[in-house]
């Protein structure tokens, strides 16, 4: 059995926190070589004319640029948009503007993408922001410890 040392990000990249996201980049650079699975709200889209509706061709790239190079130091991959290369679909949406965006995704590294059977974006649920899913079965070990444990085994 291949065995992975795993490391999971959730992301919520507000831009009033900027400076925080861009630390949060430094630390992830220190998983280089890591199997990385991050996911999360990165409020950036990485093409403007595909991730956009009405699609711009003109945005932001100081911030979406920064994202990009940080997935290429990774090694991740925008998994969802490798599976659907031309596919159209959002994961926000903003009444105030009537856009919408694929600000949420999964960045996964390259090195346990083939472990991915499936990912998706469902629909919105509770808030502007819909739901991701993605199965990947990555192995799993579990301290012995916890295997002698009465309450855990329970």
């Amino acid at each position: 059995m291949l065995r992975y040392s795993a490391k999971l990000k959730v992301l919520h990249a507000d831009r009033t926190h900027f400076c925080l996201y861009l630390e949060l980049g430094k630390e992830l650079l220190s998983y280089v070589g890591l199997a990385l699975l991050w996911t999360g709200d990165f409020n950036c889209v990485l093409d403007g004319r595909l991730d956009w509706y009405p699609p711009r061709l003109h945005f932001e790239v100081t911030y979406d640029s920064r994202t990009a190079r940080v997935m290429e130091h990774l090694q991740c991959l925008d998994f969802w948009r490798v599976t659907h290369p031309a596919l159209e679909k959002y994961t926000y949406h903003t009444l105030t503007h009537d856009t919408h965006s694929r600000l949420d995704r999964f960045l996964i590294t390259k090195s346990v993408a083939n472990t991915v059977q499936f990912v998706d974006i469902l629909g919105w649920f509770l808030s502007g922001h819909a739901l991701l899913l993605l199965r990947c079965p990555l192995p799993t070990a579990l301290h012995p410890k916890a295997l002698g444990d009465a309450i855990f085994i329970s």
